[in-house]
């Protein structure tokens, strides 16, 4: 029994171990297998969220690298600023691979809501990263990011300065300080990057509700004066604190709001107009209930100069260097010289010389010491038909004289103005205009100099700044030949924002506002001066407030603004000037001593660019013993002057020029006082006294 339960336990051996070596084999590779997959599953699911993770961070880099660079320039509703299909390449791993690409970067644009005139951003920004299978398929995963906000803008302030050094004449870099005193009152907030001084003769008054005065980290400070550090206490708390300094200008708000204008009126139009003088346009904007008025007029800086022009005939005959007496034609030298006729199909071709009969002019007696002494290389000149409208301008280069009764220039730009297409007629009377005039000033211009309306050195490289004298009381509208647009109106009634643009000039401002508006001017304007037409000034963007400009629901008698807590006003002023903001001397505005009224209301969030919202003090009344400079201007020292000797002669509220001398106010010129409901934002402090 033994032996056979060896044998059978031998026999079973031999049978089962096969099997159950396949068993386990088989189970070892299912528990392999099982382990395996899931290994890959876990490793898959790992790479997948670190490529969501990277799709996430291609989105935010998208945003921030794209998108909020831009965001601030953009206008229309909708932006893309990246496109919808590959994308950018944005980094690289340690192994050389693209970390990922971002995508569809676009930005969204709209109103706060419907009546408001500020605007809600929203940026999207699509993120994608890339897994490649085993099987070398890829998978693209993707990530989508937004980010929205509404800025704050300037208007938030009530009071707000880069810096509270005066603007303003006299110029010098040491301008000296303006004062907060006991006349003023401010309610609201209040900002400065710089120091707020405080006067040693009366304190301001600080109140009201949303009151904070904060200074900039940087440079910002008080000069308390006489007051006490209990100025800045109200309601028994410290209203002074310092702030992270607040970059002025804001680089891109004029662009901004000139890019979103509803209506432009050009002031430049008449500007660089090849040989033509250079006249300026101003443009008066008057606010009516449901729309504005506009109109505007031309104008000349001083000095203007009497035009030189000198009667001829156009010669025809005379070939070479010959003309007849009191002629005039074109000579082209070389060996196909000769006299230069009319071609239809090449004008008059290049000539190389223009010729010249001074003795014999038919106006103008004999000019030869002119010609001789007084033309220069760059000169030019306007040949034109006194029968037809036909013309010529030419840049002159040297002359020389070919005898005592003829002149030969040289010729170095031609243009022609023959709409015919036929040229000047043989003895077809022509006047010969010098464009960039060296006659005498013209005596019919008043105050025609140059310290009148410039207070810097009559030179090439200087220029008016925005910081000097500034003029709008040119010959008005009342000029029938000045007009260049009558008085138009233009009705606003749906109540939306509307924002005007006066391009390439000044706007003066007044009136009664009915709606949303913001009004907004160039840095400035350059110009070619009339007396000089290869020398250039500058006329500043300036909006001048010339009488009262009110909401038309504000309180009639101080313009008082309809607070918040009783429903708050449905009226928006804003003035965006490239230049200054200017309370002029006006009669309306207090002119003469206050002769005809006193006092300026404003409703208005304004922002003043270069340089200042101030009062026009150097347009004064003033003539005093005690302050002899007052209101001439300082030919000897043009940057400091004080005066710009017009003011008493200018201000009359009548059109017609005043017979006699007129009378001065003595040693003052009191004007009455500026109320202002809304913010004043500047780089400099000007004068309002």
């Amino acid at each position: 029994m033994k032996k056979t339960l060896s044998n059978i336990k031998l026999s079973c051996n031999r049978g089962s171990i096969a099997p159950l070596a396949i068993l386990f084999t088989m189970i070892s590779l299912i528990l392999t297998m099982s382990y395996l997959s899931r290994s890959i599953t876990q490793n898959q699911q790992k790479e997948y969220r670190f490529a969501q993770k990277k799709a996430r961070l291609m989105a935010e880099t998208g945003l921030n690298k794209v998108a909020f660079d831009h965001i601030s320039y953009v206008t229309s509703p909708e932006t893309l600023l990246v496109d919808k299909g590959y994308g950018e390449v944005f980094g690289e791993d340690e192994k050389g691979d693209m970390i990922g690409r971002y995508a569809d970067v676009e930005v969204f644009v709209a109103p706060e809501n419907l009546y408001s005139t500020r605007k809600t951003y929203r940026a999207k920004s699509v993120g994608i990263s890339e897994i490649r299978r085993y099987n070398g398929d890829i998978i693209e995963v993707t990530d989508t990011v937004w980010a929205s906000f509404t800025p704050l803008g300037f208007e938030e302030f009530m009071y707000f300065t880069d810096d509270e050094k005066s603007s303003g004449p006299p110029n010098v870099d040491a301008n000296g300080n303006v004062f907060f005193g006991s006349g003023d009152t401010l309610q609201g907030r209040i900002h400065t990057n710089g120091t707020i001084n405080l006067s040693n003769f009366g304190c301001p008054t600080f109140e009201g509700p949303n009151l904070a005065i904060t200074l900039g980290d940087e440079n910002g400070g008080v000069n308390f004066g006489s007051c006490g550090e209990d100025v800045f206490i109200y309601d028994d708390e410290n209203i002074l604190d310092t702030i992270p300094t607040i970059e002025f200008p804001p680089l891109n708000t004029v662009a901004l709001v000139k890019a979103g204008a509803d209506y432009i009126f050009e002031a430049d139009s008449k500007l660089f107009r090849g040989a033509k003088k250079d006249t300026m346009i101003m443009t008066e904007i008057e606010f009516k209930e449901m729309g504005f008025e506009v109109k505007q007029w031309g104008y000349v800086i001083p000095p203007i100069s009497k035009p030189v022009i000198f009667d001829y005939l156009w010669d025809d005959f005379s070939v070479n260097q010959d003309v007849f007496p009191g002629g005039v034609h074109l000579f082209k030298g070389g060996p196909t010289g000769g006299n230069m006729h009319w071609d239809p199909d090449t004008g008059y071709g290049i000539p190389d010389l223009l010729m010249i009969h001074d003795s014999t002019a038919l106006s103008g007696g004999y000019i030869y010491d002119f010609l001789q002494d007084s033309i220069e290389v760059g000169d030019i000149i306007r040949i034109k038909s006194t029968m037809f409208n036909k013309s010529m301008t030419l840049t002159l280069g040297v002359g020389f004289a070919l005898s005592n009764d003829r002149h030969m220039f040289g010729i170095t730009a031609f243009e022609f103005n023959f709409p015919d297409n036929i040229g000047f007629f043989p003895n077809e009377p022509v006047q010969i205009f010098l464009l960039n005039e060296k006659g005498e000033l013209d005596a019919a211009v008043e105050f025609n100099d140059f310290a009148y309306y410039h207070d810097h050195p009559n030179s090439p490289e200087y220029f008016c700044r925005p910081d000097g004298f500034h003029h709008f009381d040119y010959l008005g509208y009342f000029v029938d030949t000045l007009v260049v647009m009558p008085p138009t109106s233009y009705q606003i009634s749906n109540g939306r924002p509307t924002v005007i643009y006066i391009k390439g000039g000044q706007v003066l401002v007044k009136g009664v506002v009915d709606g949303k508006y913001t009004v907004v001017t160039d840095e400035f304007t350059e110009y070619r001066r009339h007396d000089k037409m290869n020398v250039i000034d500058r006329v500043w963007g300036n909006i001048w407030l010339t009488d009262d400009i009110v909401y038309i629901d504000s309180d009639p008698e101080t313009g008082q603004v309809i607070q918040p807590v009783d429903g708050g006003t449905e009226n928006v002023l804003g003035l965006v000037a490239g230049g200054n903001i200017i309370v002029a001397n006006t009669p309306e505005n207090g002119g003469r001593n206050s002769s005809y009224g006193q006092d300026i209301k404003i409703n208005a969030a304004m922002i003043a660019m270069n340089e200042a919202f101030l009062s026009q003090y150097w347009q004064n009344t003033v003539l005093s013993g005690n302050c002899p400079k007052c209101s001439e201007p300082d030919t000897t020292d043009p940057y400091n002057s004080l005066g710009d000797g017009r003011g008493r002669f200018r201000n009359n509220p009548d059109p017609i020029p005043q017979i006699g001398f007129p009378i001065s106010t003595g040693n003052v010129d009191y004007r009455g006082k500026i109320f202002v409901w809304g913010s004043i934002v500047q780089r400099k402090r000007g004068y309002i006294m």
